[in-house]
């Protein structure tokens, strides 16, 4: 399973955001659905207009920025053994995104 950190907002600002106002979390990533993508963060951004925006925030939410990252891993899963023939042709003309996969 795959570890992701995020920014918990613990304390509104008194002045300039301080690192106690944050607690950063670390927990497991769930399961990818099909579709779904995981992205690694290069960098985050959290710009200076969030310190206005923050006072409407509940402490303990996730605060919110803007990230560039890259894609890590993409699965497109399909059910059954007797779908494999689908699947693989499928994945002949473009119909999957990212790894084919037949779930048994």
């Amino acid at each position: 399973m795959v570890k992701c950190r995020r920014f918990i907002f613990a304390h509104h600002f008194d002045g300039l955001p301080k690192e106690s106002d944050f607690q950063l979390v670390e927990e497991e990533t769930p399961e990818l659905k099909d579709g779904e993508i995981l992205a690694e963060s290069i960098f985050c951004s959290v710009d200076p207009y969030m310190w206005t925006f923050s006072r409407g925030l509940s402490e303990g939410v996730t605060m919110i920025g803007e990230c560039c990252g890259k894609i890590k891993y993409r699965e497109h899963v399909t059910e059954g053994f007797e779908n494999m023939p689908k699947a693989f042709i499928g994945m002949l003309v473009g119909e999957n995104t990212g790894k084919a996969v037949v779930k048994l």
